[in-house]
């Protein structure tokens, strides 16, 4: 009975570490394939709100990414379909009939 209960334990030893051995080495590799997180883009849109009353132009696009730090602005007319995911990099200008900047938020 105890040569049984030997010979049981061998089997285990022989089978159960090296597929011990080798998750561990998988996992380990899993763990150095994720990405470092990006910085997180930001957008200060109370540094624009001077840009309200102003027509919109490539001057003023200059400035207001500048001064707000936006990554990317958008700018939306009256009526226009937009997209509403939410990006944190992003300032948008939303116009009037004439072209001038009505509101500025970020997202």
């Amino acid at each position: 009975m105890q040569r049984n209960d030997q010979r049981h334990q061998d089997i285990l030893r022989l089978a159960v570490l090296p597929l011990l051995g080798t998750t561990l080495a998988l996992l380990q590799g899993c763990a150095n394939l994720t990405k470092p997180a990006a910085p997180v883009a930001r957008c200060d849109q109370a540094a624009v709100q001077f840009a309200l009353g102003q027509s919109f132009g490539p001057q003023l696009e200059r400035e207001v990414r500048a001064r707000s730090g936006a990554q990317q602005v958008r700018w939306l007319s009256p009526g226009q379909m937009v997209t509403m995911e939410f990006n944190p990099g992003r300032l948008n200008l939303t116009l009037d009939g004439r072209g001038q900047v009505v509101k500025a938020s970020c997202g």
